[in-house]
């Protein structure tokens, strides 16, 4: 019972794997609030379903907000050293950051990396990218060669050919998702999402998702929507600790797509 109650809070189907936790543990991580770096309720205020909706977002980064960079769950500093770590390792040049609202961690990317890079801030609130590319044209690159390109678009449909980026980028873009009470369209935009990233990541690149979601629960959670997708022999998955503030921490949860 326990099993499938979880399953319809995720929406995924095949979760069989808890862990160590005990059933009280995992109700309680279900509905504990998101952990931020800077707290959504003080700055905005919110009922978490909000946070899956278009309308809630075109309100936080109205003409009086859009300034006031916000950084969900980690900053950037933390976030741009784990993505350039990647980068060194793969020797990557092409990243996209899904839902990359105004935080900063495309600005320190290309700020700290040595070598060029190409970085694609996606999001579907279109004054988000106009202040993207207005503060990216006052960055000092760390390359001279590396450049940004701001797109709006919809993480769930992405404008994009497959297998071009090295690594992609969600800081807290699935977890918003995941707050819809709708079962069916929290699959269904859950689903395509992961989809469509992992479609358009390079073979030997990168999917990076950092969030507050606890391993015991979330890695089960998203091996299993790879294996519905059918991509399980194409994909690893890892995971590691970021960040820890009190008794919550912070992850990033890294889905590496083999070689042919």
């Amino acid at each position: 019972m326990f099993l499938s109650s979880l399953s319809k809070f995720y929406g995924f189907r095949n979760l069989t794997k808890i862990s160590n936790l005990t059933k009280k543990d995992c109700f309680k991580f279900i509905n504990q609030p998101l952990s931020t770096t800077f707290s959504l309720d003080s700055r905005f205020g919110h009922n978490g379903e909000s946070l899956s909706q278009k309308k809630y977002w075109e309100s936080c980064y109205n003409e009086k907000q859009i300034n006031n960079e916000f950084d969900w769950l980690l900053d950037s500093n933390t976030v741009s050293h784990d993505v350039i770590s990647c980068l060194e390792n793969s020797k990557g040049q092409k990243i996209l950051d899904l839902g990359c609202g105004n935080s900063s961690v495309s600005q320190k990317i290309i700020e700290k990396y040595c070598h060029a890079v190409n970085v694609h801030g996606l999001d579907y609130i279109p004054s988000v990218i106009d202040h993207q590319v207005k503060v990216h044209g006052m960055v000092k690159q760390g390359h001279p060669s590396s450049c940004f390109v701001g797109v709006i678009g919809d993480a769930c449909a992405l404008p994009y050919r497959d297998n071009i980026f090295d690594i992609i980028i969600d800081k807290g873009t699935m977890d918003s998702l995941l707050k819809d009470n709708i079962k069916v369209r929290r699959q269904k935009k859950t689903t395509l999402f992961l989809k469509e990233s992992l479609r358009v990541l390079a073979p030997g690149g990168s999917f990076l998702q950092f969030t507050d979601e606890d391993p015991d629960i979330h890695h089960d959670a998203l091996w299993s929507l790879i294996s519905h997708l059918g991509l399980q022999r194409k994909f690893s998955l890892s995971c590691k600790l970021v960040e820890s503030i009190d008794i919550y921490g912070c992850y990033m949860y890294s889905i590496k797509k083999l070689l042919k």
